[in-house]
């Protein structure tokens, strides 16, 4: 027997990612999304809000990098997540990231997420963002013994928008810590040794 929710957005787990670039100025900016994954084996997709600072940097740019959330981070994905790049341009760094300009595409890193995707953009219709990654990068914290990242190293955030975490990720992990930023749910989680 199987209950229906009807048309839901419960495609879990979700990273939450830090979307990056430059503004005109040169300055690092950046946002969390949640509403993105991978497109096909070289592709990325963002659902982005066009009136966003950062989808307007990147479309002046034509590229992005995509920092994935850890649980270190979140306070920084709270603050991103509230704040907008055209209210504070200084808020990459008042979140406490230190940035790393890119070798591969005009975006900067952020150091002090575990894995990066570089990007340029190839489209963007109606806020939906796709780019092609054309670097991956990892703290070497996060590697294996085989110099291959290591997901159990990571301690990667997941976003929800349902009102209770589910039993079963209850069941599969600890909860690190929750944070609410626009009526949305962003719930760190650590497997299970």
């Amino acid at each position: 027997m199987r209950k229906n929710y009807g048309g839901t957005s419960w495609y879990l787990p979700m990273p939450i990612v830090f979307v990056s670039t430059y503004d005109e100025e040169g300055r690092a900016n950046v946002m969390v999304a949640a509403w993105s994954g991978i497109y096909d084996c070289e592709h990325v997709y963002l659902s982005l809000e066009m009136g966003h600072k950062t989808t307007h940097n990147l479309l002046l740019n034509r590229s992005f990098t995509l920092g994935f959330a850890s649980k270190h981070l979140v306070g920084a994905c709270e603050y991103v997540g509230r704040v907008s790049g055209y209210e504070d341009v200084d808020k990459f760094h008042k979140a406490g990231f230190t940035a790393t300009p890119s070798t591969i595409v005009y975006a900067p890193l952020i150091e002090e997420s575990p894995l990066c995707l570089e990007c340029c953009l190839v489209s963007c219709e109606n806020g939906i963002v796709i780019g092609k990654i054309l670097n991956t990068s990892a703290d070497e914290r996060v590697l294996d013994e085989e110099g291959l990242p290591d997901l159990s190293k990571m301690d990667l955030g997941s976003f929800t928008v349902c009102k209770n975490i589910s039993p079963f990720f209850l069941k599969m992990s600890h909860i690190i810590s929750i944070s609410f930023s626009s009526g949305y749910l962003f719930a760190f989680f650590s497997p299970l040794s």
